[in-house]
């Protein structure tokens, strides 16, 4: 097609006799094209990236679904206790506020997955493990409730941003890799299915009820999330994380505005 259209235009420059300007306009034409050409393969090429990182990631949280499958949870006793401790309650959620239910969720277990690299895996060993919690969620530490307002919108996008800001400011050991990194802990923990995050939960409350002063927060939040969290549909996880996976990557610390 570009071919005829070259070959057309150098005829009608030419029966016209204005050779020297119809060649310009040749070489302009088949400039741009080459550019236009250009630009899509580098497009085409971006979208191959994506899809490969897409698939690399579906196949890493497929393996880890996998090996929590095969690998059951195994409650100790302490915790079954904790379990049954949790008070009876049925939760009347609307539609409207099942967002931001969601919101607090992935920024509780934030906190925690943030807790959990710093401590290697043993909450109950590190006297920070406490002070992580209640200092980088947001809902522990000034009861954010993440409703939108008609001047402000909160999304995953806004949520994901605080959060990382947070533990680059807050904490004594800040850095960019685990910033990120506790955010793809979240995807994971919840691709593993309610069982892991109400067991994550219950590490959580296990914290907090050995923090001089701070234990009220169980009552606030934690208990109340570890009943709702079981009722919970394996669907509307899956579309929670789906939504996580489908916002756009943050590279750098400019990304976030820092």
């Amino acid at each position: 097609f570009v071919k005829l259209l070259l070959l057309s235009l150098h005829g009608f420059f030419s029966n016209i006799k204005f050779n020297l300007l119809s060649n310009l306009i040749l070489i302009l034409i088949l400039i741009l094209t080459l550019l236009l050409m250009k630009r899509r393969m580098k497009m085409k090429k971006r979208k191959r990236k994506k899809m490969k990182r897409r698939i690399k990631k579906k196949e890493e949280i497929r393996l880890k679904k996998q090996f929590w499958r095969e690998n059951p949870i195994q409650w100790t006793e302490k915790q079954k206790d904790t379990l049954i401790s949790l008070p009876k309650k049925h939760h009347l959620i609307t539609p409207q506020s099942k967002k931001p239910l969601y919101y607090s969720l992935i920024d509780i277990l934030y906190s925690y997955s943030y807790s959990y690299r710093i401590s290697l895996g043993d909450l109950s060993s590190s006297s920070e493990s406490d002070w992580h919690l209640r200092t980088l969620s947001l809902s522990f530490s000034y009861l954010e409730s993440f409703h939108s307002s008609p001047s402000f919108s909160y999304s995953l996008s806004t949520l994901r941003q605080n959060l990382m800001r947070r533990s680059l400011i807050y904490p004594v050991i800040r850095h960019w890799g685990i910033a990120k990194r506790c955010w793809e802990d979240v995807k994971v923990i919840l691709w593993c299915g309610k069982e892991e995050i109400l067991r994550r939960l219950v590490e959580v409350k296990e914290v907090m009820e050995k923090s001089e002063g701070y234990w009220y927060l169980n009552k606030v939040w934690v208990e109340d999330w570890s009943v709702w969290v079981q009722g919970l549909k394996e669907e509307e996880i899956e579309r929670l994380v789906e939504a996580m996976e489908a916002l756009r990557d943050v590279k750098k610390v400019k990304d976030i505005g820092i």
